[in-house]
């Protein structure tokens, strides 16, 4: 059985401008740091592009499977010390990926796992990417973060393996509904592990050149105080406010409220309007190219995540009647 040591020496470079060929991981390999006991990934093989091929220049990659119990320091033009985090993305759809650019802009290090196997798009992007949850999950990320759509995430969550994640690691979701996730989180999660409730209300369309001004929900459910797990919270919190969001703390009752007053009467409405069959005419208004331009953004989106608004929110009802 091949044995793989990774360096705990981390040297500084740029993941916007330099790709690191990714490994995919899945069950049996073992994989060693030098300073660390090794552990059993669940990992048949490294794939063919793993560390022993490596190009020149990019022999120096995070360890990310390390056993310290603090995520490593980097420089930060803010005042308050910054640090590097290993970011789990669970799903990377078109969503996961438009976050994990992001997270990688600002120097944090991504793995991730799906239903879909995307170990092409990692290995081009610099991801890390499992085959599987448990693999995700051994490789004891800071965060964990659930970008499944609304229906599949129940499913997801009670399949983590959090035995073998660190005690101190954050359960974070980007979902549309807060409450269900909130109630699901609670109900399966572990006491120790910390648990954050998101929705960036913004997508890869309307985001996409820019985050400045648009407007990010957060409820810190349960985060230990003066802790690391803390620290990891700000941290990742700070992604988007780095960014330029709007950082908008709200209970994930409230918020529910407020989206199916207007997230879900949004998509209402563009569903209404894609099946007019609308079409573009020679003496469009912009009033009128604005309403095309938002059944096409919406709609992209597919019927998933306008049945999980309706289900799963349960003042969007009261809404359509």
């Amino acid at each position: 059985m091949a044995s793989y040591h990774l360096s705990n020496t981390i040297a500084n470079f740029n993941q916007t401008d330099s790709k690191l060929p990714a490994m995919t991981v899945s069950a049996g390999t073992s994989i060693t740091s030098t300073t660390t006991t090794p552990f059993k990934l669940n990992s048949s093989k490294l794939c063919s592009t793993g560390l022993q091929h490596l190009p020149q220049g990019h022999s120096q990659i995070i360890n990310h499977i390390e056993n310290s119990q603090e995520p490593s320091t980097r420089a930060s033009s803010s005042s308050s010390q910054q640090f590097h985090l290993r970011i789990g993305i669970v799903g990377l759809g078109a969503f996961g990926q438009f976050l994990a650019k992001a997270f990688q802009r600002q120097g944090h290090h991504v793995l991730g796992t799906s239903r879909s196997d995307y170990s092409d798009y990692c290995q081009e992007q610099g991801i890390i990417f499992f085959q599987d949850l448990n693999g995700l999950c051994e490789a004891q990320p800071d965060v964990l973060l659930a970008c499944s759509s609304i229906l599949s995430t129940e499913d997801i969550v009670r399949g983590i393996p959090f035995h073998k994640l660190k005690s101190n690691t954050i359960l974070a979701d980007v979902l549309s509904v807060k409450e269900f996730p909130k109630k699901l989180f609670l109900d399966v999660v572990p006491k120790d592990f910390g648990i954050l409730c998101t929705h960036p209300m913004f997508g890869k369309y309307s985001g996409k050149n820019s985050w400045e001004g648009l407007r990010f929900v957060y409820d810190k459910v349960r985060i230990a105080e003066n802790s690391i797990q803390q620290r990891k919270c700000e941290q990742f919190l700070n992604i988007f406010q780095d960014q330029g969001c709007r950082m908008v703390e709200m209970s994930c009752e409230e918020h529910d409220q407020y989206a199916a007053e207007s997230q879900f009467i949004t998509h209402t409405i563009a569903r209404i309007l894609s099946n007019m069959n609308l079409g573009s005419t020679p003496i469009n208004t912009k009033n009128f190219e604005t309403l095309m331009e938002l059944t096409e953004n919406t709609v992209s989106h597919g019927s998933d995540l306008y049945d999980g608004l309706f289900m799963y929110n349960v003042n969007a009802p009261k809404q359509a009647t």
